[in-house]
């Protein structure tokens, strides 16, 4: 027989977002060009950095850390991705 407190434990672990997270992700180096392409086309006046580059991460952290929905967000140590990994959305090369 569930209890009061087993219904609030079960709701609250529903209730959370598993962020798995590792400082390196900000070594990556996005580079700079037409959105992720790194081409400049040779009429651009500034060269775009990519969406997702090291200071937007950091901001998207820092919310995650300390937002209105900090107290929902379950942290974990992440990794650094294998090849096999980034095969799985990057071609080769």
């Amino acid at each position: 027989m569930a209890t009061n407190t087993d219904a609030v434990a079960e709701s609250s672990s529903v209730n959370k977002i598993d962020v798995f997270w590792h400082e390196g992700m900000l070594n990556h180096d996005t580079g700079n060009g037409v959105f992720d392409s790194g081409i400049d086309p040779g009429f651009l006046d500034v060269l775009e950095k990519h969406p997702e580059n090291s200071d937007r991460v950091k901001n998207m952290v820092s919310i995650l850390k300390r937002g209105p929905i900090s107290p929902y967000v379950t942290w974990h140590l992440g990794r650094h991705a294998l090849i096999p990994d980034l095969l799985s959305f990057h071609t080769p090369g």
